[in-house]
């Protein structure tokens, strides 16, 4: 994977949260998503089938 995914998993701080970003990092990988991440440390998630998320510290929130 690259660089992003191996940083957002080292800094996820929990088994758990590293496993979810490991899974959204190979759909960013395969093409099927795309993610920002953004000055509050957050992450925005937009999936291909148009879906986006944000990634907050201890939740995921469904944006559209």
């Amino acid at each position: 994977m690259g660089a992003i995914v191996a940083m957002l998993v080292a800094r996820a701080g929990d088994p758990d949260k590293a496993v979810v970003i490991s899974y959204i990092g190979e759909l960013v990988v395969d093409g099927l998503a795309v993610w920002d991440l953004l000055q509050s440390g957050d992450v925005e998630v937009r999936l291909a089938s148009g879906e986006t998320y944000l990634l907050g510290e201890s939740t995921v929130l469904r944006l559209a």
